[in-house]
C-alpha cells in the first residue's frame, strides 16, 4: 500500500511521442509526492496548461511539429516551474544550460535516472518532511552499493556538498557557502555577495533560501538572507557586514531573528 505525501508535486507532459508520453506517466504515477496533470503533444496546449493548472514540474521533448519544447522555453512566464528536457538526443544538453532549465533526461528514460532529477528538485526546494518518500528513497540511494550514489546526493542532502553551483552572464559558478555573505531579492532575481564577487542569479529568493544551509544563513528580511559567519554588528535594526555592506531586520521579527543571529542550534 502507498504512504499518501501531505503535498504533491504537480507534473505535465509534453511530448509528441505516445510512447515517451506513456513511460513517464508510469514513473510519475510510480512516484508517490507526484501528480500527474496531463499529457500534451504541442506546444499551444502546453502554455494553456501552465497557465491554468499551474505545475511544478514540466518534462519537454525539444522536437515536436511546429513549435518546438525550446519555443514553449522562450514563451514561459517567470517565475517559471522546473523544467526538465527529455529527449533522444545528448546535443540537446547544451541547450538544458543555456535555457537555463532544471535538468535533462536522456531517452529511453530509466526508472533510476528519472528518479535522481526528481530527488533533487524535492530535496532542493521542499522540507523533507512533507515528502517522507522522498526522504526515504535519497537514503536508499546513499546506502546503496555502486558509484552512482557519490554522483547523485552526498550523506546529509545537496546543502552538504558545502558549495552552490550558480548560474550568471550565461557561466556556472561553483562558489562555496563560506564565501557567500549575503543574498538579495531583486523581482525574479537576487544578488549573490560573495568572495568571488557579485553574481545576479535568475532564482527566487526563498528558492535560494532553502538551498543554502540554514546553520549557517538565515533570513532577516523578506528581501535579504545573510551568512551569520560575515556579521561585524548587529545595531538596532540594522546588521553590519564584514565588507561594510548593511541589511535592514524585519521590524516585525526583529527579536526572534536577533536571537537567530546570537546563537547557533548544536549539531
Amino acid at each position: 500500500m502507498k504512504k499518501e505525501s501531505t503535498l504533491s508535486l504537480r507534473c505535465l507532459i509534453v511530448d509528441d511521442e505516445l510512447k515517451a508520453q506513456k513511460v513517464l506517466a508510469r514513473l510519475v504515477a510510480e512516484t508517490t509526492w507526484l501528480e500527474l496533470l496531463a499529457c500534451c503533444s504541442d506546444v499551444g496546449q502546453a502554455l494553456e496548461l501552465i497557465v491554468t493548472k499551474r505545475p511544478h514540474i514540466i518534462f519537454l521533448d525539444v522536437e515536436m511539429p511546429g513549435l518546438s519544447g525550446l519555443d514553449l522555453l522562450k514563451a514561459l512566464p517567470l517565475p517559471r516551474p522546473h523544467v526538465i528536457l527529455v529527449t533522444a538526443f545528448r546535443e540537446y544538453a547544451l541547450d538544458a544550460f543555456e535555457y537555463d532549465v532544471t535538468d535533462f533526461l536522456l531517452k529511453p528514460v530509466s526508472r533510476e535516472q528519472f528518479l535522481k532529477k526528481i530527488l533533487k528538485i524535492t530535496i532542493r526546494d521542499h522540507e523533507q518532511f512533507y515528502f517522507p518518500e522522498a526522504r526515504d528513497r535519497s537514503t536508499e540511494y546513499q546506502n546503496a552499493p555502486g558509484d552512482h550514489n557519490a554522483s547523485y546526493l552526498p550523506a546529509g542532502g545537496l546543502q552538504s556538498q558545502g558549495f552552490a553551483w550558480l548560474r550568471s552572464n550565461g557561466k556556472f559558478h561553483r562558489v562555496p557557502h563560506k564565501h557567500i555573505s549575503a543574498v538579495q531579492a531583486l523581482k525574479d532575481y537576487v544578488k549573490i555577495f560573495a568572495k568571488e564577487g557579485m553574481l545576479v542569479v535568475r532564482e527566487n529568493i526563498s528558492v535560494m533560501e532553502r538551498r543554502l544551509p540554514d546553520s549557517d544563513f538565515i533570513r532577516i528580511h523578506r528581501s535579504y538572507i545573510i551568512n551569520r559567519h560575515h556579521i561585524k554588528t548587529i545595531e538596532g535594526n540594522m546588521v553590519t557586514m564584514t565588507d561594510d555592506k548593511r541589511y535592514q531586520i524585519a521590524d516585525s521579527q526583529r527579536r526572534d531573528i536577533i536571537l537567530k543571529l546570537l546563537t547557533r542550534e548544536q549539531p
